[in-house]
């Protein structure tokens, strides 16, 4: 398993060879426990296997927590999936809805292959095929960070409310 014990965000600009399924979980919650400010996620469906456990939804949850001026913004290219098994991430977002905001991406931006994790403008979770684990994380690679959200960006401006990820209450 990864030690990320000496990677602090906005210092260590290492780039981490990630190969397994386990790898981008410990990158993942290592960004997000040192964000401070914002976390973008754009995610094919969610990836129940990385984004729907309580360990990781507890870092978000207390990313958002620390800050009232945090700032989580999820674009979901086929969210069904995770809709309807009920996944933890769509809850905390739901019961968290002024810090966290859940999108549909727009069908022009759905096509892109890649899987991304921005934090803070700094650290990053990037594979370039969404269905495959290898990737690479960095905790201080701002020039990346700033092109990826760029695109997060555009995509999001394009992308609307699911009225899915929304909560009905009867």
């Amino acid at each position: 398993m990864l030690d990320l014990s000496n990677f602090k965000l906005g210092t260590t600009t290492e780039d981490i060879t990630l190969s397994s399924m386990e790898d981008n979980r410990v990158a993942g919650q290592a960004l997000i426990a040192q964000a401070e400010r914002t976390l973008e996620i754009f995610s094919r469906d969610l990836e129940a296997r990385l984004y729907d456990n309580s360990d990781f939804t507890s870092a978000v949850r207390e990313m958002v927590l620390r800050s009232q001026h945090t700032r989580v913004r999820i674009l979901v290219n086929e969210p069904d999936y995770a809709i309807k098994h009920d996944h933890r991430l769509i809850y905390t977002a739901r019961h968290l809805s002024s810090y966290i905001e859940i999108r549909k991406t727009h069908e022009d931006y759905a096509m892109n292959p890649a899987a991304f994790l921005l934090v803070d403008q700094r650290g990053l979770l990037y594979r370039t095929l969404a269905t495959h684990y290898e990737g690479v994380a960095n905790f201080n690679n701002p020039s990346q960070v700033g092109e990826l959200l760029r695109f997060f960006n555009e995509a999001w401006n394009q992308s609307r409310q699911y009225t899915e990820f929304r909560r009905l209450y009867i």
